[in-house]
């Protein structure tokens, strides 16, 4: 499994292109040039790395390194749960599956 935190971080600073060093875990991406098509292509990159749809509204409503990394976990957590449906769910702002 790819580690949340790496993830977020690798995906993010090249989004950006920015060095990880520019921003803390708690920055508003937005005020460091985040924009809506970032967010659309960072969405399906976690997506497609921890195998649960994350859209573009969790991103976009809770714009930093820290949250993102929070919802990443989450996703990967119901990835690996063998109970867990076998079709991509929609992970919510509060990390809820909906």
């Amino acid at each position: 499994m790819v580690d949340a935190k790496q993830l977020v971080i690798n995906e993010v600073t090249q989004a950006l292109a920015l060095p990880s060093h520019d921003f803390n875990f708690d920055t508003n991406l937005y005020e460091i040039g985040l924009h809506s098509l970032l967010i659309l292509r960072l969405s399906e990159r976690f997506s497609a790395a921890c195998g649960h749809y994350i859209g573009y509204l969790p991103l976009a409503s809770q714009p930093t390194l820290n949250e993102w990394i929070s919802l990443v976990q989450h996703a990967q957590n119901i990835s690996s749960d063998p109970h867990a449906p076998a079709q991509p769910t929609r992970i919510s702002p509060q990390g809820i599956r909906s």
